[in-house]
């Protein structure tokens, strides 16, 4: 997803694919607060996670364990308990 920042401090984000189990699709516009973003990443990191999703060899898994690459190398915090991570299909 891209987004950017607004001058209220919220973000507007355009989704990138069909998210499942939700009625957001490809193009839909959504707008949130920093307390809402898990997490962000570089477009640089790309490749770390195209590298995961070879070598484990599913997207989903993939995710899973690009969620935990930030909180192991002490940049990034465990996620609270109710947030949900969600697949991409």
């Amino acid at each position: 997803m891209q987004c950017n920042e607004r001058v209220d401090g919220t973000f507007v984000g355009i989704v990138d694919n069909d998210l499942l189990r939700s009625p957001l699709r490809c193009g839909h516009e959504i707008v949130f607060q920093h307390s809402h973003m898990l997490e962000a990443a570089e477009p640089g990191e790309e490749l770390t996670f195209k590298g995961l999703m070879v070598a484990l060899g599913s997207a989903a898994d993939a995710a899973m364990m690009w969620r935990d690459v930030p909180e192991a190398s002490g940049v990034g915090v465990k996620a609270s308990p109710r947030t949900w991570l969600l697949p991409r299909g």
